[in-house]
């Protein structure tokens, strides 16, 4: 079904004022919904001050075209000039608006006052629409902002619970790695004993150490033992002054392991002293060889730059363990020699 009126002729700012009031009353009382029928009102005075500005006069058709149940249709509006309008030939139309419910073309003869009162009307229809969303946008963007806060709070919180996890784990594997490395020191310290505390020959003990020490815990290592000097510089033999850095000097008079280098080591249970004048550019540790009484001492020469505090505590252990290895395979020799001595003095001498 279509209902058309005839044709509305624009030929100046009243004419096209009077047609926009027809039309705004065709789509409010279909109950087109107020920011489409701004949008299909601005179009329409946009296009007919478009008509004004051309050369010639302009008419404008209006048209309903309702739905077959009269249920909804559309409005369509055609502009042509009237010199070349043919009212047999349908024209495209040039603006349409969807109509919710039924309606028909008005005469477009009335007062202007109402009509303008009616489009106030459009337009604060639209402004309510423009204040809803408006308040509608301002709660999005305090809910944004919100929500934007809780992804920075949890954003912080992932972040410190990230680091916490890495120094948990960096913990965790220095804790295990100092594990293991204590695990290598009692494994080598046990192992060390064993082959030290096997042979009952000073010699051969001495020769263990050092091939147990260099180049691993030690770059260089020198034992001073006290009874060996006395021997050597007994009655009869030329005296043999043998020079002795001042660590292991502080380490035979004190009974004390001494470190001497540049700089403090704070080794555990060790002195700290002055670089040796013997050696200035060496990391000396000097450790006592004790049993029941002292023996002698130990210097070993750092491997690198300096001396592990753990390395130092299995050090000292073993010098201990080797001074009682010493004092053991001594004591033996000494029975030994006094055995066979006492074996010999028990042989009757043949006559001769």
């Amino acid at each position: 079904m279509t209902a058309t009126p005839d044709a509305w002729k624009i030929t100046s700012v009243t004419d096209v004022a009077e047609a926009r009031a027809a039309l705004d009353r065709v789509v409010t009382a279909a109950a087109v919904p107020p920011l489409e029928r701004a949008r299909f009102l601005t179009a329409l005075t946009a296009r007919l001050r478009g008509c004004l500005d051309r050369d010639g006069d302009w008419e404008l058709v209006p048209s309903v075209r309702q739905a077959a149940d009269g249920s909804a249709g559309r409005l369509d509006v055609t502009l042509r000039p009237v010199a070349t309008a043919r009212p047999d030939v349908p024209d495209e139309p040039d603006l349409s608006c969807p109509l919710p419910e039924p309606a028909d073309i008005p005469d477009k003869d009335m007062p202007l006052p109402p009509a303008l009162l009616h489009a106030d009307d459009n337009t604060a229809a639209v402004l309510r629409l423009f204040d809803e969303q408006e308040r509608l946008l301002r709660l999005h963007r305090e809910e944004l902002h919100q929500t934007n806060q809780g992804v920075l709070a949890l954003h912080t919180d992932l972040e410190a619970a990230s680091r916490v996890q890495r120094e948990l784990l960096e913990a965790e594997r220095a804790a295990r790695a100092e594990a293991e490395r204590a695990r290598r020191l009692l494994t080598f310290l046990t192992d060390a004993s064993a082959a030290i505390t096997a042979s009952l020959n000073p010699a051969a003990i001495l020769r263990s150490l050092a091939d147990l020490l260099v180049p691993e815990y030690a770059e260089h290592l020198d034992v001073w033992l006290f009874d060996e000097e006395e021997e050597q510089n007994g009655e009869g033999r030329p005296q043999r002054v043998r020079q002795h850095a001042a660590a292991a000097v502080t380490a035979a008079r004190t009974g004390r392991p001494q470190h001497a280098a540049a700089h403090p080591g704070e080794l555990p249970g060790v002195d700290d002293l002055p670089p040796s004048v013997l050696f200035p550019d060496r990391v000396l540790l000097a450790i006592p060889l004790a049993a029941r009484r002292l023996l002698g001492v130990l210097t070993l020469t750092a491997p690198g730059p300096r001396f592990d505090p753990d390395t130092s505590v299995m050090l000292v252990e073993l010098a201990r363990r080797v001074g009682v290895a010493l004092d053991n395979a001594r004591r033996y020799e000494q029975y030994r020699d006094t055995a066979e001595a006492l074996q010999r003095a028990q042989l009757t001498q043949l006559p001769t």
